[in-house]
């Protein structure tokens, strides 16, 4: 576990402000970085939930599947205020937290945001995928995740900038939750 999050933090929080400086400059790494601090607020509610609900999706319970489904119905809620919140206050808050001049945070944020499709849900597919022992299959998300996302960012970034590298997030996490679909899944016909 601890090996598949530092592989997530190096794509999550390094390999785009590094590229993104090295290619573009720090005025554009300023940009991103507002944009993805608010992402990463706007995230946590999805991962406070669900390592709330870790215990009783790990424990022995019967009915680990009805707890599954209504928290998959209580994050796909929240996610939902979540982006439409975000895509509807975006300029304000950015305005608020970056000051004039940072519009472009906000072009970004409107990106990001949409990786809440995926990140919420992925929160508790992952988390679920942990309960069941499926760690290796979490270190095997991680890597090619961080795969993808530096070669896309690496080849992307010095043409289309700071939009791209947004889109390669968004495209991050829906690659992520979707390998840890497709590896509970296996892990539930072994059962």
């Amino acid at each position: 576990m601890g090996v598949f999050l530092l592989l997530f933090a190096a794509y999550d929080r390094v390999v785009d402000s590094i590229l993104i400086s090295h290619f573009l400059g720090i005025e554009q790494v300023a940009y991103y970085g507002l944009a993805y601090k608010i992402y990463g607020v706007l995230i946590q509610p999805a991962y406070f939930y669900v390592n709330s609900v870790f215990p009783l999706l790990s424990g022995k319970f019967n009915d680990k599947k009805e707890i599954f489904n209504k928290s998959l119905l209580i994050l796909i809620a929240g996610m939902l205020v979540v982006v439409v919140g975000t895509w509807i206050w975006a300029d304000w808050a950015v305005e608020l937290l970056g000051g004039p001049g940072y519009e472009m945070a906000a072009k970004v944020l409107r990106v990001l945001i949409l990786g809440c499709l995926f990140t919420y849900i992925g929160h508790l597919v992952g988390f679920t995928l942990i309960a069941k022992g499926g760690q290796k299959d979490l270190l095997k998300v991680g890597l090619i995740g961080l795969v993808f996302n530096l070669s896309l960012n690496w080849l992307l970034i010095p043409s289309y900038g700071i939009i791209v590298a947004a889109w390669i997030t968004v495209a991050t996490e829906a690659l992520d939750m979707g390998l840890m679909m497709i590896f509970l899944n296996k892990l539930n016909t072994k059962a």
